[in-house]
């Protein structure tokens, strides 16, 4: 999993990842229609304040109560709307949560022994906690630019059938902020996934430190191990400086702008009124609407600011998932009684093109005990490893002879395979639970009586 990034195009993750919320059907519709039909209803506010103006100027209130009673509705709806909305989308996205992080852990079980040795566990960590964190942070705000966007457009069309001309207006705002929102968008992603690097490879090293503390105490290396961890944080405090430097200026131009472009509304909208070109009902719809408008970019603002530094994470997590191993399964299962093994001619070497075994042969029959005697590095742990099919053997191969005949370990399925042959590795570890939890872990149907034997 390298460690630098350069951004791929926006639809890409964004497409991506609207395609697992939309594994969530139920939720994700429910999440739109509360989202839409809200702000499409809140989107007549400004035309019901239009009419009574109007109305109250012609001296005309006949329609007030009705008027007054609409607002009360939308207002009504408005309420429900946002609680259905938040409670939908915040479930959405604790379930995107889950399945992301679960497809990560699934194919991180998968890679063969290549892929472990190149996997970094500080990176894996902080993938599938911090940047998935990052995510669903960000899809609990996701209802937020399809109610911004669902506003602008309603509001837009209504606009330009009370004044063309003062639409133009609000539509340069808006203009505005999109390229104020795709011009930040590289800068702050370089700098979030530098940050989100630099937090994995601390993660990773504390972690070798505490699992390692009696070394680093034999060692009289606390000191030495405290001033990396001061010297690592200090520039990841630097790193997360620049990314808020670099979200600063694009989030205060679009907090800015709809402030300007209604100063401007209100400058032309009253010389309007004045010359008789628009009526007052209309200007006061208009200000209303850019005064609606100001509150929901604010909003957006925010979420943009949010996607950018988050899109660094998301591409980090789908890179994790698609992360797949080299090694082909079989197709076939163990057909019989095991009754040995035979290696011929096998030769191996690990990707850094160190050939660790040349060419060795042995046969193993059932009831024997062989034991491979060499110098630390002779390759001993890699042999083991080979048989199990952590690796393929660069050439040369391992068969096993069964009762029904005798079967190449490349065809055969892996979880078949070590059902069958398993390997008891040389490195010292036990999951947390009892020390019988910790026996049968290969076995978990194993009853009190096999875990004694296993034990005895």
């Amino acid at each position: 999993m390298p460690a630098t990034h350069s951004p791929m195009p926006a639809r890409a993750w964004i497409v991506r990842l609207a395609r697992v919320c939309w594994e969530r059907k139920t939720l994700s519709i429910i999440v739109i229609v509360a989202s839409v039909s809200t702000i499409l209803l809140a989107a007549l506010t400004p035309l019901i304040t239009r009419q009574a103006v109007n109305d109250a100027i012609a001296g005309d209130t006949t329609r007030l109560p009705l008027l007054a009673c609409g607002l009360l509705l939308i207002a009504l709806f408005d309420f429900i709307g946002n609680y259905v909305r938040r409670g939908y989308a915040g479930e959405l996205s604790l379930w995107v949560q889950h399945t992301l992080r679960s497809r990560a852990f699934d194919s991180i079980q998968k890679l063969d022994g290549a892929g472990q040795d190149a996997l970094r566990t500080g990176q894996v960590i902080s993938r599938t906690n911090s940047d998935l964190q990052q995510v669903h942070t960000l899809l609990q705000m996701c209802p937020v630019p399809l109610a911004v966007l669902t506003y602008y457009v309603a509001g837009i069309a209504v606009m330009l059938w009370m004044s063309p001309s003062m639409t133009l207006i609000v539509i340069c705002v808006l203009a505005a902020l999109a390229i104020t929102a795709l011009r930040a968008r590289r800068r702050v992603f370089a700098q979030t996934g530098l940050a989100s690097d630099r937090l994995a490879h601390m993660t990773e090293h504390m972690r070798e430190v505490l699992e390692q503390i009696s070394v680093v105490k034999s060692c009289v290396a606390e000191l030495r191990e405290t001033r990396w961890l001061d010297g690592q944080s200090r520039q990841m405090v630097r790193v997360r400086i620049g990314a808020a430097i670099s979200q600063a200026m694009p989030g205060a131009t679009m907090l800015a702008l709809p402030v300007i472009g209604q100063i401007v509304l209100l400058c032309y909208g009253g010389w309007s009124v004045m010359n008789g070109r628009i009526d007052l009902g209309t200007f006061v719809a208009f200000a209303s609407f850019l005064a609606m408008l100001t509150g929901p970019t604010r909003v957006l603002a925010s979420f943009l600011v949010i996607a950018q530094r988050t899109q660094a994470s998301v591409e980090r997590v789908f890179a994790l998932i698609d992360t797949r191993s080299r090694m082909e399964d079989g197709t076939e299962s163990v057909e019989g009684q095991i009754i040995g093994l035979d290696v011929e001619k096998m030769s191996f070497h690990y990707d850094n093109g160190n050939r660790i075994l040349n060419e060795i042969s042995f046969s193993i029959h059932a009831g024997e005990t062989v034991a491979v005697v060499g110098a630390s590095g002779s390759g001993k742990s890699t042999l083991l490893m080979l048989l199990a099919r952590f690796y393929d053997p660069t050439s040369g191969g391992v068969w096993l002879n069964t009762t029904a005949g005798q079967q190449n370990i490349r065809d055969l399925k892996l979880t078949a395979l070590r059902r069958r042959v398993g390997v008891v590795f040389e490195d010292a570890f036990l999951f947390a639970g009892t020390v019988a939890e910790n026996i049968a872990y290969g076995h978990p149907q194993a009853t009190q009586d096999d875990i004694r034997r296993a034990a005895d």
